[in-house]
C-alpha cells in the first residue's frame, strides 16, 4: 500500500493572475481591517479614560485587563458586521494610490491630446496645483501660423458645452478613468459638439475643434 502526501504549498509558477491579484486584493483588504480595527480600539480606550471609577474600591489590574479584552471583543464584533466604514475608505485610498503597482487596476493610458505638443507647435506649458486639482495653461511661444486640432486626451463623456458670440467655449468631460475634466479655448468646435444631446461618448484622440488663430491660447482643467 502506497500513502500519497499532498502538500499545501503551491508552485509560483501554477498561480494564475487571477489568483495572485485577488490574493492582494485580500491582503488590501485585511490591512483596511487592521487599520479600522486599531482606530476603534484606541477610540474605545479614550472614551473609557473619560469614565470615572466608581465606588470605593479601586479596580485592580486584573479588571483593567478583563475591561481591555472585553472592548477589544467588542471591536471584533463590531468590525465583523461591516464596521463604521473606515474599511472601506482606506482600501479605497490604498488602490488608488498603489493599485496600479500592486496590479489591482490598470494605469490610466498616456494622453492622446488635447494639444499636440511637438516642435512645430511651439507651445509652453504651464501647470498649477489647486485644492480642486490641475490647471494646465498652454501658449504658444510665437505665432504658430496654422490651426491646432484640439482633441480628446482619454475616453469619455462630453457633458456639456458652453459658447458665447465672440468663439469662447467651455467644455465639460467626465473620463472614463473617474476624472472630470474642463476646457477653455477660443477658436471653432465641430458643429456636433456645438449642440445636444448631451453626454455624448467620445475616444482617445478623438478631434473636437480648433483653436483660434488670433489667440490660440489654451487651458485644460482636471479634477
Amino acid at each position: 500500500m502506497s500513502i500519497e502526501f499532498k502538500s499545501n504549498l503551491r508552485n509560483p509558477a501554477a498561480v494564475t493572475g487571477e489568483q495572485r491579484k485577488a490574493e492582494t486584493a485580500a491582503k488590501v483588504r485585511d490591512v483596511a481591517e487592521m487599520y479600522e480595527k486599531h482606530f476603534l480600539r484606541e477610540l474605545t480606550k479614550s472614551m473609557r479614560s473619560t469614565v470615572p471609577d466608581g465606588g470605593l474600591i479601586k479596580k485592580n489590574q486584573g479588571e483593567q485587563l478583563f475591561r481591555e479584552q472585553l472592548d477589544s471583543e467588542y471591536v471584533e464584533k463590531w468590525g465583523a458586521r461591516g464596521g463604521i466604514g473606515l474599511a472601506d475608505m482606506i482600501e479605497k485610498q490604498l488602490i488608488e494610490k498603489y493599485g496600479v503597482q500592486m496590479g489591482l487596476r490598470q494605469g490610466e493610458a498616456p494622453a492622446r491630446g488635447p494639444l499636440q505638443l511637438n516642435e512645430k507647435a511651439n507651445y509652453v506649458g504651464q501647470v498649477r496645483s489647486t485644492p480642486e486639482g490641475l490647471n494646465y495653461h498652454y501658449s504658444p511661444q510665437e505665432g504658430v501660423g496654422y490651426r491646432v486640432p484640439v482633441t480628446m486626451p482619454w475616453q469619455g463623456k462630453l457633458l456639456s458645452v458652453q459658447s458665447d458670440q465672440e468663439g469662447q467655449h467651455w467644455m465639460n468631460f467626465k473620463y472614463l478613468s473617474g476624472h472630470e475634466g474642463q476646457f477653455y479655448l477660443k477658436g471653432s468646435l465641430n458643429s456636433e459638439f456645438l449642440q445636444g444631446p448631451f453626454p455624448k461618448d467620445l475616444s482617445a484622440g478623438e478631434n473636437l475643434g480648433y483653436l483660434s488663430l488670433e489667440n490660440p491660447s489654451f487651458q485644460w482643467k482636471i479634477r
